[in-house]
């Protein structure tokens, strides 16, 4: 019914709610899809193989010489900062579809299935 349907999405924030406020330890590795974004030593090699590989073939630009060095050192401090961050609960697919508004205009979010543990910003 409605008025049943009503309550579980707002159970259902209040549970998200509460997920967002617990900071889990640890990287979360083992889902796929942050697999790579939430391992430093991954980060750098994408960052290799786009210098040695993107860089000439792509853009021209030789992967070699003083001007990789910055890019670099602040892919690396960048990669560090991702990796150590908190996970929260991300939902991964804020559409039209997944956004509703109440008759009681409260915003209410649906399709969880591909939520997942992500930093912070990822739904931003």
């Amino acid at each position: 019914s409605p008025a049943e349907a009503a309550r579980r999405y707002e159970e259902s924030l209040g549970l998200i709610v509460q997920m967002q406020r617990l900071i889990v330890p640890g990287k979360h590795t083992d889902h796929p899809p942050f697999s790579r974004a939430l391992n430093e030593a991954e980060l750098i090699t994408e960052l290799d193989l786009f210098v040695d590989e993107a860089l000439p073939k792509i853009f021209g630009v030789p992967s070699r010489g003083a001007h990789v060095e910055p890019i670099r050192i602040e892919f690396a401090r960048l990669a560090r900062e991702l990796t150590s961050m908190p996970r929260l609960f991300a939902h991964r697919s804020f559409t039209g579809k997944n956004l509703h508004v109440t008759a009681a205009k409260r915003l209410v979010m649906t399709g969880f299935d591909r939520a997942l543990m992500a930093p912070p910003h990822y739904d931003l």
